[in-house]
């Protein structure tokens, strides 16, 4: 099985991980997200909703094979609605 390492790209710069035994890059993908929306919900407590990272996916030879964007990582949804594919749906006001 192929071995995947992750390299953060946000304002903490942490290392690349250890890395880690998985199927396929989709795999290696679906796994980047959980730390990207732990981190994100870790800033929404603190007031701060910071959606300028991404991480890197990277084989062992250290090349980058898919990056994943925070942005990405949740479904951003606002009063005036959004983009599709991006936001899904609109916020419904109450009075």
């Amino acid at each position: 099985m192929p071995k995947y390492f992750f390299r953060p790209r946000d304002r903490f710069n942490d290392p690349v991980s250890d890395g880690v035994e998985l199927l396929d890059t989709a795999a290696a993908r679906s796994l980047a997200i959980v730390p990207v929306r732990e981190l994100i919900c870790s800033d929404v407590r603190t007031g701060i909703m910071d959606l300028t990272g991404s991480i890197d996916i990277l084989d062992e030879s250290g090349d980058r094979l898919d990056t994943v964007l925070y942005t990405e990582a949740v479904m951003q949804v606002t009063a005036g609605g959004g983009k599709p594919g991006r936001n899904l749906g609109q916020s419904t006001e109450v009075d």
